[in-house]
């Protein structure tokens, strides 16, 4: 007797049938939303759940789901392998739980089903990420699939394949069928379609415990096969997304040892030096790297990178605009150069690929702050301001950004944005040193300078090696007339970093007003002579001749001074000053209208002079 099939039975013979085959484990949040994309292309769904503890199996079965229970252990083949055991359609789809299938890519499916080559099908994998400094990573340009990420990156990955039982994954993590396929010979085709994976935009915390299950299963696959150098850059990849870096270094190493030309190695190897702090070996492993692959924009990236943190800013702007020359759209090839431009003082050139990063990620603090400094530096504080004030609705802006914003407002002399970013930040991190400093800065800026000098002793409290912040307590020392406690804090800072030239001027100028002027003058002069063009020690020892008399002297440092920060007015009055008292009323004259340009409340102070110096020869 023939058994009697149901018209819709018929039709799904007819066709091809489909199995999506999933693993999950506490995915209540968003296993509907992956069956639902492809519901109504599939014919059964299949859930193998590894030990959900929350409503995963509940949600699936109300999705008409086939669920079962398996023993996780530690082998995501095995789990894989335990789904497509138990489907009985024609072709398997897998999908993860973080997972949906593009509505365009069931159409395509469905062509290959319905009469493809036979064989397995790579389907794209978009991974989405606010990321823009991952590997690969490109804009969004919009649309509900992206959820509001900003970009993603891509990767091609066997997601449809006969269901045969030939065909099986092998590896405990990141699991692949393509061995038994080869084995199988079972041609590879392109199938098109397109994956969406939202496993980087989840919680923090999600995003990490997954890393360390990966770094686990990583390691016991490796002491399986130890010579097996995919599982060992799989392995070193992990170890460094954790911060275990002589790990990854070491396994970096290991893989070299066996392939000693691969730029892979050599980058992974040159990227964990440089979060070591080892930027020389970094740099030349980068440079390795570059010897055998010429054509990747990140290792350029990366080798201008670790040139930046070496000091070596010309260079890194090089190598970052080769890498710009193969992808002018990579968003963190363009704020490395806006960072590279604004060390070697060219703003114009900093704001633009700043720009052009934000076109492309627009949600970058980095990207911002690279943009507040340019304009800072082009004299646009106003425009500045409001760049740094983007910053603060970026979610999970980094500390060291907002550490840099705040110390903009204060040198921009903006109080207020700054004591509002402070109080923000300051409640995650209440007794970092640098933020104490920046406490003090801002109480100087109104006018608390015990409030200051109370904020500066809490941070040398924390470290008492830091230069700026014995710097800044010297200064409120000398301005409220507290020399000798100034003297002492300067001494200790210059002797923290004598290279400093502000600090050794400071030093001078604090010597000289303990009337100590010889060794003042000396001081000073050796700071000159050490950093030539620096204005401020140019313009004090001007100042100290000046008030020993020697005013002939003096004009000669305090038109070095003008000539190299011709902006400041106080320069002038100095100048002019020095000029008047030697006795040449027209060039006194000159300069003080060049410092009323600069600085117009100073009209008040020097009218009359001006006034005076402009009667004609004879008159009083």
């Amino acid at each position: 007797m023939t058994d009697i099939v149901d018209i819709d039975t018929a039709r799904r013979r007819r066709r091809g049938s489909i199995s999506l085959c999933m693993i999950v484990r506490d995915e209540a949040e968003t296993i509907a939303a992956t069956i639902g994309s492809a519901r109504e292309l599939v014919d059964e769904v299949i859930v193998v759940d590894t030990g959900s503890t929350d409503g995963t199996i509940a949600a699936a079965r109300a999705c008409g789901a086939r669920v079962s229970r398996v023993d996780w252990t530690k082998d995501f083949a095995a789990a894989r392998n335990a789904s497509l055991d138990r489907a009985s359609r024609d072709w398997i789809l897998v999908l993860d739980a973080d997972e949906e299938l593009d509505a365009g890519g069931r159409k395509q499916i469905r062509a290959i089903v319905d009469g493809g080559e036979a064989g397995a099908y790579l389907l794209e994998q978009r991974t989405y990420t606010d990321d823009s400094a991952t590997v690969g990573w490109r804009p969004c340009a919009g649309g509900r699939m992206a959820r509001g990420a900003l970009g993603f990156f891509s990767s091609r990955q066997v997601r449809l394949f006969r269901n045969d039982g030939r065909i099986r994954y092998s590896r405990e993590v990141h699991e692949t069928v393509e061995p038994s396929l080869r084995a199988a010979r079972e041609p590879l085709h392109e199938g098109g379609a397109i994956v969406h994976h939202y496993g980087r935009t989840g919680p923090p915390g999600r995003i990490y415990r997954k890393y360390l299950l990966c770094r686990e299963l990583g390691t016991g696959k490796l002491d399986a096969d130890p010579e097996n150098v995919k599982f060992v850059f799989e392995l070193a990849v992990q170890f460094l997304a954790l911060d275990r870096v002589d790990e990854s270094l070491e396994l970096a190493d290991a893989g070299l040892a066996v392939e000693p030309d691969s730029w892979q190695f050599l980058n992974l190897r040159g990227l964990a030096l440089l979060k070591r702090g080892d930027r020389a070996k970094a740099l030349e492993s980068f440079r390795a790297a570059l010897n055998h692959e010429q054509n990747q924009p990140d290792l350029y990236n990366n080798r201008g990178v670790a040139l930046l943190d070496s000091d070596r800013p010309a260079e890194a702007l090089d190598c970052l605009g080769k890498g710009l020359a193969l992808d002018d759209g990579n968003a963190n090839l363009l704020r490395n150069a806006a960072s590279a431009c604004l060390a070697l003082g060219r703003h114009e050139a900093c704001l633009s690929h700043a720009d052009r990063s934000l076109a492309i990620d627009p949600y970058s603090p980095e990207a911002h702050l690279l943009r507040a400094e340019a304009l800072h530096g082009c004299g646009n504080d106003d425009e500045a301001a409001a760049s740094l004030d983007s910053i603060r609705f970026l979610a999970d802006t980094p500390f060291a950004v907002s550490f840099k914003a705040i110390h903009l407002f204060v040198r921009m002399g903006r109080a207020a944005p700054a004591a509002e970013a402070l109080e923000r930040i300051g409640r995650k991190h209440p007794a970092h040193e640098g933020l104490l400093f920046l406490e003090g800065k801002i109480r100087e800026m109104n006018g608390d300078d015990e409030g200051a000098l109370e904020a500066y002793e809490r941070a040398l409290a924390s470290n008492p090696r830091r230069s700026e912040v014995l710097n800044s307590l010297g200064c409120v020392h000398e301005r409220r007339g507290r020399f000798e406690e100034a003297e002492g804090a300067f001494e200790e800072a210059h002797r923290l970093s004598p290279q400093d030239p502000q600090i050794e001027t400071n030093l001078g100028i604090v010597v000289g007003k303990r009337g100590r002027s010889g060794e003042a003058e000396r001081r000073l002069r050796e700071a000159i002579a050490r950093h030539p063009r620096f204005a401020p020690a140019l313009n004090a020892l001007g100042c100290l001749l000046a008030n020993g008399g020697r005013f002939a002297e003096a004009t000669v440092f305090f038109t070095d001074a003008v000539e190299n920060d011709p902006e400041n007015g106080p320069y002038y009055l100095n100048l002019g000053l020095a000029c008047e008292m030697l006795h040449l009323p027209g060039k006194a004259a000159e300069i003080y209208e060049q410092a009323i340009r600069r600085i117009p409340e100073a009209g008040l102070l020097v009218a009359p002079r001006l006034e005076r110096l402009r009667q004609p020869a004879g008159r009083s």
